[in-house]
């Protein structure tokens, strides 16, 4: 059995979609900085790129001005151990958001002063 899912019409994206290690998701990114999460009828916010964002302008938004200020997450990768999420942002680095969702960890932004910029695959090493 194949299910149609589709994003709110305001959000750009998903191009990166994944399913959680509890068999929870599909999980997808769109562009005004939020990860969705499908509840079975509808998609709600799982994660949000930063405490700072600011809702009554990055909410819904389509414009691409605007990543920069409500972030861009690309690629993202579940824990299979804790069930974190951890998401590359295009503007805010390396985030992780615990499996309940809410406000992204800032973990990291750049390696030897070089910005991590369009970062879209993320693995996760088991062994750590």
């Amino acid at each position: 059995m194949v299910n149609k899912y589709s994003p709110p019409p305001s959000a750009l994206g998903p191009d990166t979609i994944s399913f959680d290690y509890h068999g929870g998701g599909p999980y997808v990114r769109v562009s005004n900085g939020c990860i969705l999460i499908w509840q079975g009828r509808n998609w709600s916010g799982f994660d949000i790129s930063s405490a700072n964002r600011n809702k009554v302008l990055c909410n819904g938004t389509t414009n691409p001005n605007l990543e920069s200020i409500c972030g861009r997450p690309l690629g993202m990768k579940f824990n299979p151990t804790t069930c974190d999420l951890y998401a590359a942002d295009a503007y805010f680095g390396l985030l992780m958001v615990g499996h309940n969702g809410g406000v992204a960890r800032n973990l990291i932004t750049s390696v030897e002063d070089v910005a991590f910029r369009l970062t879209n695959a993320l693995e996760i090493d088991e062994q750590i």
